[in-house]
Protein backbone atom coordinates (compact mmCIF):
# COMPACT_ATOMS: atom_id res chain seq x y z
CA UNK A 1 0.00 0.00 0.00
CA UNK A 2 2.50 2.38 0.58
CA UNK A 3 3.81 2.08 -3.16
CA UNK A 4 0.79 2.98 -4.39
CA UNK A 5 0.24 5.70 -1.38
CA UNK A 6 3.80 7.38 -2.75
CA UNK A 7 2.42 7.92 -6.37
CA UNK A 8 -0.27 10.06 -5.53
CA UNK A 9 0.13 13.24 -6.43
CA UNK A 10 1.02 15.65 -4.08
CA UNK A 11 2.37 13.19 -1.47
CA UNK A 12 5.78 13.88 0.24
CA UNK A 13 6.17 10.77 2.55
CA UNK A 14 4.15 7.99 4.07
CA UNK A 15 4.74 6.72 7.91
CA UNK A 16 3.61 3.33 9.13
CA UNK A 17 1.79 3.85 12.39
CA UNK A 18 0.00 -0.06 12.39
CA UNK A 19 -0.09 -2.20 9.02
CA UNK A 20 -2.46 -4.69 10.41
CA UNK A 21 -4.98 -1.95 11.50
CA UNK A 22 -3.85 0.24 8.04
CA UNK A 23 -3.53 3.35 9.68
CA UNK A 24 -0.97 4.95 8.03
CA UNK A 25 0.08 9.09 8.29
CA UNK A 26 0.65 10.87 5.03
CA UNK A 27 2.42 13.78 4.63
CA UNK A 28 2.26 16.40 1.58
CA UNK A 29 4.33 18.14 -0.02
CA UNK A 30 5.20 22.33 0.92
CA UNK A 31 1.59 23.97 -0.51
CA UNK A 32 0.23 20.53 -2.24
CA UNK A 33 -3.33 19.95 -1.12
CA UNK A 34 -4.39 16.00 -0.94
CA UNK A 35 -6.73 14.66 -2.57
CA UNK A 36 -9.13 12.13 -0.52
CA UNK A 37 -10.44 10.64 -3.27
CA UNK A 38 -6.93 9.86 -5.02
CA UNK A 39 -5.84 8.27 -1.78
CA UNK A 40 -8.72 5.77 -1.42
CA UNK A 41 -8.12 4.58 -5.00
CA UNK A 42 -4.98 4.31 -4.65
CA UNK A 43 -5.58 2.06 -1.46
CA UNK A 44 -8.04 0.54 -3.23
CA UNK A 45 -5.86 -0.15 -6.07
CA UNK A 46 -3.27 -1.99 -3.70
CA UNK A 47 -5.72 -4.31 -2.69
CA UNK A 48 -6.26 -2.91 0.74
CA UNK A 49 -9.08 -1.68 2.86
CA UNK A 50 -8.63 1.60 3.99
CA UNK A 51 -8.93 2.03 7.70
CA UNK A 52 -7.59 5.73 8.94
CA UNK A 53 -5.10 7.82 6.96
CA UNK A 54 -3.49 10.73 9.78
CA UNK A 55 -2.86 14.40 8.37
CA UNK A 56 0.61 15.52 9.90
CA UNK A 57 -0.06 16.49 13.92
CA UNK A 58 -2.51 14.67 14.37
CA UNK A 59 -2.94 11.94 16.78
CA UNK A 60 -2.91 8.24 15.77
CA UNK A 61 -5.74 7.35 18.70
CA UNK A 62 -7.56 10.70 18.68
CA UNK A 63 -7.75 10.89 14.30
CA UNK A 64 -11.83 9.98 13.62
CA UNK A 65 -11.75 7.40 11.21
CA UNK A 66 -13.04 7.97 7.89
CA UNK A 67 -15.88 7.08 5.85
CA UNK A 68 -15.99 3.75 3.98
CA UNK A 69 -15.44 4.83 -0.45
CA UNK A 70 -18.44 2.16 -1.71
CA UNK A 71 -17.48 -0.28 -4.09
CA UNK A 72 -17.25 1.12 -7.57
CA UNK A 73 -20.60 1.39 -9.32
CA UNK A 74 -22.38 1.17 -5.79
CA UNK A 75 -24.10 4.16 -4.59
CA UNK A 76 -23.12 5.42 -1.26
CA UNK A 77 -24.85 4.36 1.80
CA UNK A 78 -26.68 7.04 4.37
CA UNK A 79 -24.47 8.32 6.90
CA UNK A 80 -26.70 6.56 9.81
CA UNK A 81 -26.83 2.87 7.83
CA UNK A 82 -22.83 3.46 6.96
CA UNK A 83 -22.43 3.79 10.71
CA UNK A 84 -24.68 0.80 12.21
CA UNK A 85 -23.08 -1.72 9.36
CA UNK A 86 -19.43 -0.12 10.32
CA UNK A 87 -18.65 -3.02 12.69
CA UNK A 88 -20.51 -5.58 11.02
CA UNK A 89 -19.01 -5.46 7.68
CA UNK A 90 -15.49 -5.31 9.66
CA UNK A 91 -16.36 -8.59 10.94
CA UNK A 92 -17.62 -9.98 7.89
CA UNK A 93 -14.45 -8.77 5.50
CA UNK A 94 -12.58 -10.86 7.93
CA UNK A 95 -14.53 -13.83 7.66
CA UNK A 96 -16.00 -13.69 11.61
CA UNK A 97 -19.23 -14.32 10.21
CA UNK A 98 -20.92 -14.79 13.63
CA UNK A 99 -20.09 -11.81 15.00
CA UNK A 100 -20.80 -10.11 11.89
CA UNK A 101 -24.58 -11.40 11.75
CA UNK A 102 -25.14 -10.61 15.73
CA UNK A 103 -23.96 -7.11 15.12
CA UNK A 104 -26.39 -6.77 11.77
CA UNK A 105 -29.41 -8.09 13.96
CA UNK A 106 -28.08 -5.63 16.59
CA UNK A 107 -28.46 -2.70 13.52
CA UNK A 108 -31.84 -4.18 12.52
CA UNK A 109 -33.16 -3.98 15.60
CA UNK A 110 -32.94 -0.03 15.27
CA UNK A 111 -33.56 0.04 11.97
CA UNK A 112 -36.10 -2.57 10.96
CA UNK A 113 -37.14 -1.21 7.95
CA UNK A 114 -33.83 -0.79 6.06
CA UNK A 115 -33.58 -2.68 3.09
CA UNK A 116 -29.69 -2.52 3.32
CA UNK A 117 -29.61 -3.66 6.92
CA UNK A 118 -31.85 -6.84 6.37
CA UNK A 119 -29.98 -7.75 3.41
CA UNK A 120 -26.83 -7.41 5.22
CA UNK A 121 -28.49 -9.74 7.78
CA UNK A 122 -29.20 -12.05 5.21
CA UNK A 123 -26.06 -12.33 3.48
CA UNK A 124 -24.11 -13.04 7.22
CA UNK A 125 -26.45 -15.89 7.38
CA UNK A 126 -26.16 -17.31 4.18
CA UNK A 127 -22.34 -17.06 4.97
CA UNK A 128 -22.75 -19.56 8.00
CA UNK A 129 -25.18 -21.80 5.93
CA UNK A 130 -28.24 -20.54 7.52
CA UNK A 131 -29.92 -20.65 4.62
CA UNK A 132 -33.86 -20.33 6.09
CA UNK A 133 -32.77 -17.39 8.29
CA UNK A 134 -30.71 -15.60 5.39
CA UNK A 135 -33.80 -16.32 3.41
CA UNK A 136 -36.56 -14.53 5.91
CA UNK A 137 -34.05 -11.29 6.02
CA UNK A 138 -33.51 -11.34 2.20
CA UNK A 139 -37.79 -11.55 2.04
CA UNK A 140 -38.22 -9.11 4.29
CA UNK A 141 -34.98 -6.28 2.37
CA UNK A 142 -36.89 -6.62 -0.22
CA UNK A 143 -40.21 -5.56 1.11
CA UNK A 144 -38.81 -2.46 1.62
CA UNK A 145 -36.46 -1.72 -1.13
CA UNK A 146 -34.53 -3.71 -4.33
CA UNK A 147 -32.06 -6.13 -4.60
CA UNK A 148 -28.43 -5.27 -4.32
CA UNK A 149 -26.25 -5.45 -7.37
CA UNK A 150 -23.06 -7.44 -7.56
CA UNK A 151 -20.89 -4.58 -7.24
CA UNK A 152 -22.54 -3.87 -4.06
CA UNK A 153 -22.13 -7.91 -3.01
CA UNK A 154 -18.39 -8.47 -4.19
CA UNK A 155 -17.61 -5.11 -1.59
CA UNK A 156 -18.31 -7.23 1.68
CA UNK A 157 -15.54 -10.25 0.92
CA UNK A 158 -11.99 -9.54 0.53
CA UNK A 159 -11.98 -12.44 -1.82
CA UNK A 160 -14.36 -13.26 -4.63
CA UNK A 161 -13.93 -17.22 -3.70
CA UNK A 162 -15.43 -17.10 -0.47
CA UNK A 163 -19.00 -15.95 -2.37
CA UNK A 164 -18.26 -18.39 -5.02
CA UNK A 165 -18.33 -21.64 -2.15
CA UNK A 166 -20.59 -20.16 -0.43
CA UNK A 167 -22.74 -19.66 -3.39
CA UNK A 168 -21.82 -23.47 -4.39
CA UNK A 169 -23.10 -24.65 -0.95
CA UNK A 170 -26.35 -23.09 -1.24
CA UNK A 171 -26.52 -24.21 -4.80
CA UNK A 172 -26.19 -27.73 -3.45
CA UNK A 173 -28.45 -27.51 -0.58
CA UNK A 174 -31.23 -26.63 -3.10
CA UNK A 175 -30.63 -29.50 -5.15
CA UNK A 176 -30.77 -31.53 -2.10
CA UNK A 177 -33.41 -30.48 -0.74
CA UNK A 178 -35.61 -29.39 -3.34
CA UNK A 179 -38.85 -28.84 -1.22
CA UNK A 180 -37.54 -26.05 0.59
CA UNK A 181 -39.00 -23.27 -0.65
CA UNK A 182 -37.15 -20.74 1.54
CA UNK A 183 -33.49 -21.88 0.36
CA UNK A 184 -34.99 -21.68 -2.83
CA UNK A 185 -35.85 -18.16 -3.02
CA UNK A 186 -32.51 -17.43 -1.35
CA UNK A 187 -30.69 -18.59 -4.10
CA UNK A 188 -33.24 -17.09 -6.25
CA UNK A 189 -32.47 -13.76 -4.87
CA UNK A 190 -28.96 -14.34 -5.18
CA UNK A 191 -29.27 -15.00 -9.04
CA UNK A 192 -31.19 -11.46 -9.05
CA UNK A 193 -27.83 -9.54 -7.44
CA UNK A 194 -25.93 -11.55 -10.02
CA UNK A 195 -27.49 -10.49 -12.70
CA UNK A 196 -28.48 -13.59 -13.87
CA UNK A 197 -32.57 -12.92 -14.13
CA UNK A 198 -33.27 -16.44 -16.40
CA UNK A 199 -32.21 -18.41 -13.39
CA UNK A 200 -33.49 -16.57 -10.75
CA UNK A 201 -36.90 -16.38 -12.69
CA UNK A 202 -36.91 -20.36 -12.95
CA UNK A 203 -36.38 -20.85 -9.11
CA UNK A 204 -39.01 -17.85 -8.55
CA UNK A 205 -41.87 -19.80 -10.40
CA UNK A 206 -41.23 -22.84 -8.18
CA UNK A 207 -41.46 -21.23 -5.28
CA UNK A 208 -44.40 -19.43 -6.57
CA UNK A 209 -46.00 -22.86 -6.62
CA UNK A 210 -44.70 -24.01 -2.94
CA UNK A 211 -46.02 -20.76 -1.91
CA UNK A 212 -49.13 -19.34 -4.08
CA UNK A 213 -49.65 -17.08 -1.55
CA UNK A 214 -46.89 -15.30 -1.48
CA UNK A 215 -47.27 -11.62 -3.08
CA UNK A 216 -43.50 -11.00 -2.67
CA UNK A 217 -42.59 -13.67 -5.45
CA UNK A 218 -45.70 -12.51 -7.49
CA UNK A 219 -44.43 -9.11 -7.66
CA UNK A 220 -40.57 -10.18 -8.69
CA UNK A 221 -41.82 -12.58 -11.56
CA UNK A 222 -43.60 -9.81 -13.19
CA UNK A 223 -41.24 -8.70 -16.23
CA UNK A 224 -41.39 -4.60 -14.61
CA UNK A 225 -39.06 -6.48 -11.74
CA UNK A 226 -36.79 -8.58 -13.55
CA UNK A 227 -33.24 -6.98 -13.92
CA UNK A 228 -30.93 -7.34 -17.18
CA UNK A 229 -28.37 -10.10 -17.49
CA UNK A 230 -25.18 -8.77 -16.50
CA UNK A 231 -23.55 -12.23 -16.21
CA UNK A 232 -19.85 -11.08 -17.51
CA UNK A 233 -19.58 -8.79 -14.09
CA UNK A 234 -19.23 -12.32 -12.10
CA UNK A 235 -15.87 -13.40 -13.20
CA UNK A 236 -15.04 -16.34 -10.68
CA UNK A 237 -17.62 -18.16 -10.44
Amino acid sequence: MVKQLRQVAGVERVKVHDFKKGIFAVTPRKGAKLSASAITEAVKRSGFTLQRIIVPGESTKESPRPPRASPAGAAPLPVEIEKLLAGPQDAFREGRFDDALRAARRAAQKKPDDATIQQFVSLAGFALGKFEDASTAAHAALHHGPHWKWQRLKGHYAKTAVYTAQLRALEKFVREQPASAEARFLLAYHYLMLGHSQAARSHLKRVAKQKPDDKLVRQLLEPAKQDGDNRQSFRNR
